[in-house]
Order: C-alpha cells, then sequence, then structure tokens
C-alpha cells in the first residue's frame, strides 16, 4: 500500500471531491510513464485547465456548455500523445493481483498485490508515478466519477451515513462535505485546485509505504531510497477545526430509499486512539458480537427484531462514533426498533450482562486478529492504521493489554455519562420514492481514439527493450 494522510476532510469547501478525484488521476500516468510527446501534450492540457477555470467563473450557461465542447475538443487532440492504460499494463506484467484505491475522510490509500520478485520493479514503477501529477484524459473520466455520484444517489446505505454525519458534525467537514462530493462542484471542477491539493499533502512526511509479504526488508529500504528518496519534504499544515458545541437534544432526519426500512443511532466521540473510542469498542462488543451481546440474544436470536440488527464503533482521525441499526421485523415501526435498541444500552448501564463477557470478548477478539493476521492484508492494514491515525506502534501492539485494563465498572461509568438517550442523531431509513435526488449530468464526451499498442520511453526502458 501507498498511503497518503490525506482525505475528503482537507478538500477546498468550494471544490469537494477533489480528493478522490485526484486519487483516479493517479493511475494516468507522468509527463514519463504514458506519454508520447510530453511537449505537445502538455500545452494543450493547459489549454483544457484554463477552459475549466473558465466554467467556475460567472458564466451563462451557453457559454458553459461551449467551453465543454471546446474541452471535449481539446481532450481528443491530447488524447493521442497518449499509451493508454500504460499504467495498469505494467502493473499487471509484474502479475498483480487486487489493483485498487479508495479515498475516505482522513486518507487516500494505493493498493497492491505482487509477487515478491516484482518488488523492485514495482517500487521504481511507483517511485515515478507519484512524483508528479499529470491530469491526462481528465475529462473522459469524469464520466466514471459523474456515474458513481448518480448511483449513490440511490444507494441506501450512502444516503444513511450523509445523513448520520451531516447531525453528528455540522460544523466540521466530516458532515459539512462527502467523499464524493456535491454535484456542483463535480460539474465544475479545476484542475488547478487539483495540482494544489497533491502539491501541498502528497509529499513523503504525509505518505507511508506499507510492505507485508516475503521480502528482505533492508533490500526494501535501499529500493525505496532509490526510488523515492529524490521526493522533498515540505511542511504539511493540518487544518484545524473549532470545536463543536455538544448534542443536547435528539436530532431525527428522516429518508427514503426503494430498500427496506432501518433505524440508525449514533452518538459523537473523541477520535481515534482515544480512552473513550477504547471503551466505546469494548460497549459495542458487548451489545453486538454475533454471538452472546445482549443485541444478538435479545433482540435478533429472540427474533424481536430482523436479522440486520447490531451496533458498530467507526473511528476517524478527530472524532468517532458509536453507532446502533435496527432492521424492524414485517408490521413493527422504526419507532419500536429504536425503543428496543435503547432498551439494550439501558442494560449496559445498568450492569446487566455476565460478569464473564467482557473478558471473553476480548479473547475471542484478540484471537480472531491473530487469525486474520496470517494473511499479508490484514498485518499492511495494521501498519497502515497506525500510520492514519497517528498511533505509536507500541499502542497498537499492546491494544488488547490496554483493553484488559476496563472493568465492567468502567464500561457502566462510560455507558451513562457519554450515551445518553438526549445526545445522539437518529435516522429513519422509510422505503419510499426519494424526493432529493440529484442527477449529474454528463457533458459531451466523444470516445478518445486510444493508441492501444504505443509504448512510452520509460516503459521501453521498464521493460528492458
Amino acid at each position: 500500500m501507498i498511503a497518503v494522510r490525506t482525505g475528503s476532510k482537507n478538500d477546498p469547501s468550494d471544490a469537494t471531491g477533489l480528493a478522490h478525484y485526484l486519487e483516479h488521476m493517479l493511475f494516468k500516468g507522468t509527463s514519463k510513464i504514458a506519454s508520447l510527446d510530453w511537449d505537445k501534450e502538455k500545452a494543450l492540457l493547459k489549454q483544457i485547465s484554463d477552459l475549466y477555470e473558465k466554467n467556475r467563473g460567472d458564466v451563462t450557461e451557453a457559454e458553459r456548455k461551449k467551453n465543454l465542447e471546446e474541452i471535449d475538443r481539446v481532450s481528443n487532440e491530447a488524447a493521442q500523445y497518449v499509451a493508454t492504460n500504460e499504467y495498469d499494463k505494467m502493473v499487471s506484467s509484474l502479475g498483480a493481483k487486487g489493483t485498487n484505491a479508495y479515498t475516505w475522510v482522513d486518507q487516500t490509500v494505493y493498493i497492491n498485490d505482487i509477487p515478491s520478485n516484482g518488488l523492485a520493479k514495482w517500487l521504481e514503477l511507483e517511485g515515478e508515478r507519484f512524483s508528479e501529477l499529470v491530469l491526462r484524459l481528465f475529462h473522459t473520466e469524469l464520466e466514471a466519477v459523474y456515474e458513481e455520484f448518480n448511483i449513490g444517489q440511490n444507494n441506501a446505505f450512502r444516503k444513511v451515513n450523509k445523513a448520520m454525519m451531516e447531525g453528528l458534525f455540522p460544523t466540521h467537514p466530516y458532515g459539512t462535505q462527502t467523499t464524493i462530493g456535491t454535484g456542483d462542484h463535480l460539474k465544475r471542477p479545476s484542475m488547478e485546485k487539483i495540482h494544489a491539493y497533491f502539491d501541498k499533502y502528497y509529499v513523503p512526511n504525509n505518505m507511508a509505504i506499507v510492505l507485508a509479504g516475503d521480502f528482505d526488508p533492508d533490500e526494501a529500504v535501499d529500493l525505496i531510497k532509490q526510488h523515492f528518496g529524490s521526493y522533498q519534504r515540505q511542511a504539511v499544515a493540518q487544518k484545524q477545526f473549532g470545536a463543536m458545541a455538544p448534542i443536547t437534544r435528539v436530532v431525527k432526519k428522516e429518508i427514503f430509499s426503494k430498500e427496506p426500512p432501518t433505524v440508525t443511532m449514533a452518538w459523537r466521540l473523541p477520535g481515534a486512539g482515544s480512552e473513550a473510542a477504547q471503551k466505546a469498542r469494548l460497549m459495542d462488543l458487548v451489545l453486538a458480537n454475533g454471538q452472546a451481546g445482549l443485541i444478538d440474544l435479545n433482540l435478533v436470536q429472540a427474533q424481536r427484531t430482523g436479522q440486520q440488527t447490531y451496533s458498530y464503533l467507526n473511528t476517524m482521525n478527530d472524532y468517532s462514533s458509536f453507532v446502533m441499526v435496527g432492521q424492524p421485523k414485517t408490521g413493527q415501526t422504526l419507532e419500536e426498533v429504536q425503543k428496543l435498541l435503547l432498551a439494550q444500552l439501558a442494560r449496559i448501564k445498568k450492569g446487566q450482562f455476565q460478569d464473564w463477557l467482557l473478558e471473553a470478548i476480548i479473547n475471542d477478539a484478540e484471537y480472531g486478529e491473530i487469525k486474520v493476521l496470517e494473511y499479508n492484508r490484514a498485518r499492511a492494514n495494521k501498519m497502515l492504521s497506525a500510520f492514519l491515525y497517528l498511533q505509536d506502534w507500541k499502542d497498537v501492539v499492546n491494544y488488547y493489554y490496554v483493553l484488559r485494563q476496563y472493568t465492567n465498572e468502567d464500561i457502566i461509568r462510560f455507558a451513562n455519562e457519554t450515551i445518553n438517550d438526549y445526545n445522539y442523531v437518529v435516522i429513519y431509513k422509510r422505503e419510499g420514492k426519494p424526493g432529493d435526488i440529484y442527477t449529474v449530468e454528463k457533458p459531451q464526451i466523444t470516445p478518445v481514439q486510444v493508441n492501444r499498442d504505443a509504448i512510452s520511453d520509460f516503459k521501453k526502458k521498464w521493460d528492458g527493450l
């Protein structure tokens, strides 16, 4: 994995969706990767960038459409200087699997699963890939982002999550902007702002190379120095956001979609690594662990609610949230499910759970992690989390030791002091036709003439030709 400690939280407020769109563009190459004539392409990309900036200004709809038509024309002209999908071809030639990336509020992560004997070539490729940003084929990639946005408008999980985050974090980017961005911002992207974001956050002291597998670590460090050693450090001033006012009354939201109804409740907590987050995880496992939790036994297995009734802890850098989700049975209202969930919380507050349960769930969770750490992906994810959430590695290693220091009384006290019946957000997801669908209309995008057999000078050298 190659991780960057930045995500949609750092999107400019007037250009949301930027971090996610940038993630897409990091697969398009550089002035070397996929480039057939950089000088000519560079001049055309500057024209395209200037046209997008025009469209962000005070223009009429007719002028905006004319600019988009010109962007489409110039984009096709620029495409003749591109070796299409060259990054994908190169990484695939190594035998890579699972090549992907994702963006969330605090992070952007690029993933590859490569054979051990491909490490040196992979680092050479990635060292060039992250050394600069080239926004080629920008116009055509918009189509994929628009489609992702439009599909999300009808996705119940995304709609619930958006409403929940807005309720929990009304004055913080976690709640005021989404990772996919707004439709208006996606229609008026800024290549200049994307470049500025890349230059600010994609720097070595804000990035990590996370490796797990069969390799010589000393050799890997030497290779990383060789291919990434010229990267220049620079100060990364993380944005600071003022403290939010406490939630003092139940915040109720209602949304509709075609999927079955659910009720979701969420409480705002301090961020990842905090004592509150640790206690919340234990409380969460006492409530729902798939077998012997209060929700498992008293609601799901007792068939008092639908099967998809559970709780979870969502951790982020600045804040976390404890979440309970309930699915009604046929004929049952969301409000009735809400009361049943709150009743299980009340049992926690009264200490109405088995004395042995806390120790048992910690043992089970640790055993589960030991088993999953047999896999490279799980070990990489553990290191990734330490980097993203600014956690000392010894604290990560000692996590279950720390959890064992908490007693039943600690969890009871935490629930009574923090998880109250008035300081949460509740989302009623009802079955019905949504009334808030915003569809981004795709601009005219002429399919580009791809150069399937063209090869850049960089790839020829990389291939040893």
